[in-house]
């Protein structure tokens, strides 16, 4: 019993911390691993359309001046395989890029989800559900037998 109120208490604890956003983009319809552009002046697209399991990828991410990436993961839609962080580091005002490499699996084309959270950048709206926001963008990874 002290064991099933511990994990009740960590998972309540990592909800609790975590932030809501309040607004989700526009979605759009973006073409497969090619530069996809969203509402306020967002865009996300990759270093290269090609992309392969255990390869690393760039993954560039641009965002308004107010904005900041809060946090950022990829996931598998086709089959599950974890979550995979994804740090992004800002390159020059609103430009954002991240070195990732997802692990490979049975299939021979795998889709992934890329999931990021943006946040206002002013200090005091941060803390605030005002300006967040969140964007998802699909990759592609084939596997070449």
């Amino acid at each position: 019993m002290r064991s099933f109120f511990a994990c009740f208490l960590i998972v309540a604890g990592c909800v609790a911390c975590t932030p809501e956003v309040n607004q989700r983009l526009d979605k759009v319809s973006c073409q497969i691993n090619k530069p996809c552009n969203y509402s306020d002046g967002i865009s996300i697209s990759l270093g290269s359309e090609s992309v392969e399991p255990e390869t690393p990828f760039t993954i560039i991410l641009k965002a308004p001046k107010n904005q900041i990436v809060h946090q950022a993961k990829l996931e598998g839609v086709d089959m599950y395989m974890g979550t995979i962080p994804v740090f992004f580091t800002e390159q020059s005002t609103g430009v954002w890029q991240a070195q990732v490499m997802v692990g490979a699996c049975s299939l021979s084309l795998m889709q992934w989800r890329l999931m990021v959270q943006l946040a206002p950048t002013a200090a005091g709206e941060q803390n605030s559900v005002a300006g967040n926001r969140e964007i998802f963008y699909s990759i592609y990874v084939s596997r070449h037998s």
